[in-house]
């Protein structure tokens, strides 16, 4: 009788299977397959609002340094703000971790007009980074102030622009 104990009790142990393990397995394969992309696209769309950022603050600290020393035409480059005192630091580009952009290419064009006694200014940005071989991207090329928030970035990787 004893014998029959210890066998029952032997066959009724709990555990996985080696089917239940490779469907485990299977389940966390499909949810990592769906979670990488999704959160590849958000790291995508967060470093494309940050050029939109720092694009609308470089515009900003031109329309302070046109303001303050009252001028007309003319273009700022992004060395010239961070000298003048416009802007704390050069912003750091979102595609190039810990390098800047380019604060020589990357430039503030301002354009004065007037109409009927009154001033106005129009500001377009080219926004101009490294990439890691050295070689220029422009993520903006003399996009206007009002289409900074619309304008497709291009990164200078395939497929090159995107929103």
């Amino acid at each position: 009788m004893n014998r029959t104990k210890t066998y029952g009790i032997l066959r009724n142990e709990k555990g996985l299977t080696l089917v239940e393990l490779l469907a485990v397995i299977v389940i966390i394969g499909i949810l990592a397959a769906i979670a990488v992309p999704s959160v590849s696209g958000l790291i995508t769309k967060s470093k494309h609002q940050a050029h939109r950022a720092n694009a609308q603050m470089i515009v900003d600290a031109a329309r302070m340094k046109v303001v303050a020393e009252d001028l007309a035409s003319t273009a700022i480059t992004l060395k010239e703000l961070h000298q003048g005192g416009y802007l704390e630091k050069i912003p750091e580009d979102p595609e190039n971790k810990g390098n800047t952009y380019h604060p020589d290419e990357s430039v503030v064009d301002v354009v004065k007009s007037t109409s009927g006694g009154t001033v106005s200014y129009s500001y377009t940005i080219t926004l101009k980074g490294n990439r890691d071989g050295g070689s220029l991207v422009a993520y903006f090329n003399g996009v206007s102030e009002e289409q900074i928030k619309s304008e497709p970035i291009n990164t200078g990787s395939s497929g090159s622009t995107s929103n």
